[in-house]
């Protein structure tokens, strides 16, 4: 499929240089958007200088492919396969910097994506995520719970590759203390969540802020609810510098998740 081309970048089509003493992933839910609500995404997104970029809800339409493109032009490779009749999810990392690989999940594989490469940290293994709603209908919660034990299945290969491990997207589930409490989630969706702490894997946000209730998204009601998360290895808690939702995006309605923010320092 061509790639668009911009008047901006038509003759500089560069690679997105890395820090070297910093990493910023930057992760959202994007909300499949329009063509309109994908160029001001992109704009915020490009602000704040991300190394890795995973974004969540995407479909093949014309705003989302805008965002391949113009990450494409500012430097960056975009790993994804848009689904026709479901959602997706990009990772976009520096051009030549890495490389996808196949998780080998047989459910949903698209909702699932996996890049490898080099960082100033060294070996770096990034899996973007997408995990199914629950809903009403019964067919939705038994794909959310399907997609899960697919996920948690491959998760002690993943968490024991050679190099750090980051999974990162909108997970659709809450920690098991969660406040407020949801008496809708059920014990099997908890125990999801604490998959990734039982394979080594560390809740970023609740590192830096062990107390703090903070959410990404809110519903009709007002209730909060911090549904997207970052679960870094254990051994890059010592680079941790920051990890927070950046809430004004979605205070201006550009997707109706906020961004989660994180940097590693490497001094």
């Amino acid at each position: 499929m061509p790639r668009q081309l911009f008047f901006d970048n038509m003759f500089k089509m560069k690679k997105k240089e890395n820090s070297n003493d910093s990493f910023v992933l930057l992760n959202w839910n994007i909300r499949n958007p329009s063509y309109t609500r994908s160029v001001k995404q992109v704009k915020i997104i490009l602000d704040y200088s991300p190394d890795v970029i995973v974004l969540t809800e995407i479909k093949d339409t014309k705003g989302c492919r805008y965002i391949r493109d113009r990450l494409f032009s500012e430097g960056y490779d975009s790993f994804f396969t848009a689904p026709k009749d479901d959602y997706g999810v990009i990772v976009a990392a520096p051009r030549s910097d890495f490389i996808s690989d196949d998780l080998q999940i047989d459910f949903f594989p698209h909702r699932a994506v996996l890049i490898r490469g080099n960082s100033i940290f060294g070996k770096m293994n990034i899996l973007g995520v997408y995990v199914p709603s629950r809903g009403p209908k019964e067919r939705r919660n038994k794909d959310k719970m399907k997609f899960q034990l697919e996920l948690m299945k491959v998760l002690p290969k993943l968490s024991g590759t050679e190099g750090y491990t980051i999974v990162t997207g909108d997970f659709n589930v809450l920690e098991r203390n969660h406040i407020p409490h949801y008496s809708v989630f059920g014990e099997w969706e908890y125990r999801f969540y604490e998959s990734f702490l039982q394979n080594g894997l560390i809740d970023a946000y609740r590192a830096v802020s062990p107390n703090t209730q903070d959410y990404s998204w809110f519903g009709r009601e007002g209730d909060g609810y911090r549904f997207d998360h970052i679960f870094i290895s254990q051994s890059l808690l010592r680079y941790l510098k920051e990890c927070k939702y950046i809430h004004e995006p979605r205070l201006q309605k550009i997707s109706d998740h906020s961004i989660m923010y994180m940097k590693l320092n490497k001094t």
